[in-house]
Parts: C-alpha cells; structure tokens; sequence
C-alpha cells in the first residue's frame, strides 16, 4: 500500500518525497508525467485550432474599428489645433481687418 504520492520529480518533488520518508512512512512513490502525453490530446488540438482561427478573424474586425473611430478621432485632435489656429488669423483678414 502506498503511504504517500508525490507528483513531480523535480527537486520539490524530491524534497517532499525524503521529507516524508524521514517522518517515517515506509511507501513514498514519486511520479514524473510524459512529456508530450497532454499535449496529443484531441481536445487540444481541436482548442488551439479555433483558437487560431478566432484570432485570424481578429485583424480585419480591428480594421473596421480603426477606421471608423480611432482615425477620425486622431485627426481631430492632431489637425483640430491647427484649423483653430489658421480660423484666428485669417478670419480678420477676410473681414478686411489690417494685417
């Protein structure tokens, strides 16, 4: 009968594995997991490709709202300044205003 499992080889795993056999439990078994055993699962595979495909989608979406609100936004505040500042210096000369 196993005392105590111990998952992971590592050096904690370790650590814990002679802890417990030092505080007197005779059956201390570590286990160390396959490398590459999760990662070929099919629900994984099938996770990651809409994944990917969601985040394919993600670059004409962002597209649209850049156009649409970022641009125009960023114009007003970039030539907005300029606009003001051209309308107060010619408008009193359209008016006929000295220079």
């Amino acid at each position: 009968m196993i005392d105590v499992l111990v998952a992971g080889g590592g050096p904690a795993g370790l650590a814990a594995a002679i802890e417990a056999r030092l505080a007197g439990f005779a059956e201390v078994v570590v286990v160390e997991p396959q490398a590459g055993v999760i990662d070929k699962a099919p629900t994984t595979k099938k996770r990651m490709l809409a994944a990917e495909e969601q985040a394919s989608q993600i670059s004409p979406k962002l597209t649209v709202v850049m156009i649409l609100f970022i641009l125009p936004t960023l114009m007003v505040v970039l030539v907005g300044p300029a606009i003001i500042n051209i309308g107060r210096n010619l408008w009193p000369t359209l008016q006929g205003g000295a220079m």
